[in-house]
């Protein structure tokens, strides 16, 4: 049989690049092996103990109970919030914010934890990593300052799997501030969309539980008034009010017609 020297060329490249793929392939699999093999395997806690700072103001004791109560909503586990005090639990989760010399400070300098930031943490910035304290599975979540703080609690509840008896954690390390400094969102049904479907209005905790899941995933500023601007205040988030142009009847003042 005569062979095409092109097609023999051609055959011999197409061979050559086969077995460097399958080459590459192996070399990508031995190292994800390798990495899995060094990698922290899951935690899975039925004890949890969520420790704050001795000094923690209203603000982060507000922020504790929002995970204290997410956790508990959907998992049969023992949580229990502290202030300074370590409590012996299957993982420790240290929240709060960053203070100088603190509790958490120290932490953060004995795991190699850091906030975003180039001179100082960055405004909203949070930290969030599991690590070991003191031979106990832990999760050091730390803000540049309350929102922050609020912020690194939605991570937490992100990375968490709740099981019906328990709560799983894989190993985990964020650290990230947001871009945007007005980050808003208006936690309303709508007037319209309720007349058309015949929704019921929210009742006063179901709107604080939308407003928090915002909150949780990054947003800082709320179209509140009355009792709602006293509840996004209360976790020191921002808050707009105003009027819009079609609720502007009767008088006003004149420069406003424009």
């Amino acid at each position: 049989m005569q062979w095409n020297s092109t097609k023999l060329r051609t055959n011999r490249a197409g061979l050559f690049t086969l077995v460097s793929r399958v080459a590459m392939l192996c070399l990508v699999g031995t190292t994800s092996v390798y990495a899995a093999a060094f990698a922290a395997p899951q935690i899975e806690a039925s004890r949890i103990a969520i420790i704050l700072p001795e000094d923690a103001d209203d603000v982060e004791l507000r922020v504790a109970n929002v995970l204290q109560e997410r956790i508990l909503k959907r998992s049969d586990v023992s949580v229990e919030i502290t202030r300074g005090e370590t409590k012996k639990a299957d993982l420790c989760i240290y929240l709060g914010r960053l203070r100088r010399e603190g509790t958490l400070d120290k932490l953060c300098t004995a795991t190699g934890v850091k906030l975003p930031g180039k001179q100082r943490p960055a405004p909203e910035g949070f930290t969030a990593k599991r690590v070991q304290i003191a031979g106990t599975p832990s999760v050091l979540a730390v803000g540049a300052d309350n929102r922050g703080t609020l912020y690194a609690v939605g991570e937490i509840l992100r990375q968490l799997t709740l099981n019906p008896r328990s709560v799983s954690l894989d190993e985990f390390d964020v650290s990230t501030a947001p871009a945007y400094r007005y980050r808003g969102f208006s936690a309303n049904q709508g007037g319209t969309m309720m007349s058309v479907t015949k929704a019921r209005a929210w009742s006063q905790e179901e709107w604080q539980h939308y407003v928090l899941e915002m909150a949780l995933a990054g947003a800082n500023c709320f179209y509140a008034s009355g009792a709602g601007f006293d509840f996004v205040k209360s976790f020191d988030l921002m808050a707009v009010t105003g009027s819009r142009p079609n609720e502007m009847h009767g008088k006003f003042p004149r420069e406003w017609r424009g």
